[in-house]
């Protein structure tokens, strides 16, 4: 594990967009697979025969619906050289729109999504409206049963983690935020990119966590808003506006956000802050009525796997296993989970998201 800790700016350069292929492995598509971290000899003839039960099936794709799906797909790319008669087809999609099509798919009784994968508030919905279908991966012995719903309704399959973005032809490198206190500086007023805050994103999920921690309150955030950040309907765009130019800093988004970007050479950079990053758990919700039962079964158990995880993690995200490496340019996790602020427990994340939402529209409206 590196020995890097505290801050990490991280400067995107480029990213290699993988294609998705169900063609069978070559050598120029990526390292020689190896079993050595699928886990013993029983999992992986669990595994296998999973792989054999879709394929007897004819269960030859698994649709696959969240606001990750994107980004993603490098990790999708080594499911599928190691079991090549099955394609993953991950659909980006959240909030209203990700509602209509399972409202669709459930009233129509035309399925098509085999599984959600999202953070809380995305899975709590899924899960509280029945859609969820409880299932317990063999392969998360070692899963924190505080990352595992009731009845193991959906499971944590990965981390994200929250900082700021940076345009270092704008910021001198001595003038770099280190802190969530240092976006109140009055020096990037009028200079903040910042995901619109009143409604349930990105941004608010961690105003929210940041509140709950008691570290920040709503001084703080009185003090975010006097900087006049303009605010954006998504990350994506503050990214392209920090990049762009437009502004210096985009105040709140995941290092995942960044690693999906395809142009090269761009003047960007993640800071995770050296004290209180969030990391934010997301989880699988495998469906009711999934139109390819065993190759989404098959999927989840390959995403927790060490193979999983580290194809995961090699997408900007922490594993759910500590042990597993950050991705590159990230403190080591063990670092980062001891100086992150707790995440909000599944019991009262609504309570304090809707408590959030009020504050915010109150204070950027």
């Amino acid at each position: 594990m590196r020995d890097t800790v505290g801050i990490r700016a991280v400067c995107i350069a480029a990213v290699t967009v993988i294609a998705l292929s169900s063609c069978a492995p070559q050598a120029e598509n990526g390292a020689p697979l190896s079993d050595a971290n699928l886990g013993d000899q029983d999992t992986i003839a669990a595994l296998d025969d999973l792989y054999d039960a879709a394929v007897a099936n004819g269960e030859t794709s698994v649709v696959t619906y969240g606001p990750g799906e994107d980004r993603y797909k490098p990790a999708y790319a080594e499911f599928m050289r190691r079991y090549p008669d099955i394609q993953v087809l991950p659909e980006y999609t959240y909030g209203a729109d990700l509602s209509t099509r399972l409202d669709q798919e459930f009233g129509s009784g035309n399925h098509v999504a085999s599984m959600v994968n999202g953070g809380t508030n995305i899975t709590l919905l899924t899960n509280n409206s029945g859609r969820c279908d409880p299932y317990e991966p063999f392969t998360a012995k070692d899963l924190d049963p505080s990352l595992v719903g009731p009845n193991h309704s959906f499971n944590g399959i990965t981390r994200w983690v929250f900082g700021f973005a940076y345009n270092p032809e704008l910021v001198d490198a001595a003038d770099v935020p280190t802190s969530w206190q240092d976006l109140t500086n009055p020096e990037w007023k009028g200079k903040l990119a910042l995901t619109d805050p009143t409604t349930v994103n990105d941004a608010s999920v961690s105003i929210a966590a940041m509140l709950y921690s008691g570290e920040y309150d709503e001084t703080w955030l009185r003090e975010l808003a006097a900087n006049q950040p303009t605010i954006l309907a998504n990350s994506q765009l503050g990214i392209q506006s920090v990049a762009g130019g437009q502004q210096s800093i985009a105040s709140i988004l995941s290092y995942n956000s960044m690693k999906r970007l395809e142009e090269k050479n761009l003047p960007i950079a993640f800071v995770a802050p050296e004290r209180g990053a969030r990391l934010e758990t997301h989880y699988n919700c495998l469906l009711v009525d999934d139109p390819a039962p065993s190759a989404s079964k098959l999927l989840l158990n390959w995403m927790l796997t060490d193979e999983g995880q580290r194809a995961l993690s090699d997408t900007g995200n922490y594993s759910v296993y500590p042990d597993i490496s950050a991705p590159d340019g990230l403190p080591p996790a063990d670092v980062a989970i001891e100086s992150a602020m707790a995440e909000i427990p599944l019991d009262q994340y609504r309570a304090e998201t809707t408590k959030t939402i009020e504050l915010t529209k109150g204070i950027f409206r």
